[in-house]
């Protein structure tokens, strides 16, 4: 069955909610609604093309996956598509709303002129790893978080 891939309009944020909340765990959705503006609002980059976004699949009414990107700069391929955000919530064909998403990612790097994706998947994202990777993906580099609230102050204030 076919997906209708398109961009999320900020009137389908509260729509798209759910399915955000069943990875993003304990996310608000005043939260989702702060993000998703900046996202689907941001200045546009040409052709039409907004330099962020949020991409969603859609199949009889219902948001079935998506995932949010922005373009950057980067040192190695100039300018990258940086997705994030990525999730399907579809029991039997989660397969097609992952391949319609891949492939779109695909249309939209090289509308923006970029020279690569680059994803950051959630940890625990086995199965949508594998996704990436049938579609050419392949694991470069590591990426770390340091959630800035939880390191007391002057830690890493090594310099004085």
């Amino acid at each position: 069955m076919d997906y209708e891939i398109h961009h999320l309009a900020i009137g389908q944020v509260a729509q798209a909610f759910p399915l955000v909340r069943e990875f993003a765990g304990e996310l608000t959705l005043e939260r989702w609604r702060d993000f998703a503006a900046a996202m689907v609002a941001p200045a546009p980059v040409g052709r039409g093309v907004a330099a962020s976004g949020i991409v969603a699949a859609e199949r009889l009414g219902y948001i079935r996956g998506l995932f949010t990107y922005i373009v950057i700069a980067d040192l190695s391929h100039e300018q990258v598509l940086l997705v994030q955000n990525f999730c399907v919530i579809e029991v039997i064909r989660r397969d097609g709303v992952s391949d319609a998403l891949l492939g779109e990612m695909a249309k939209l790097a090289r509308q923006l002129s970029c020279k690569a994706i680059h994803a950051i998947l959630e940890p625990g994202s086995e199965w949508a790893l594998l996704q990436f990777q049938r579609q050419g993906h392949h694991k470069a580099g590591l990426s770390l978080c340091n959630p800035l609230l939880q390191v007391p102050e002057g830690q890493f204030d090594h310099a004085r």
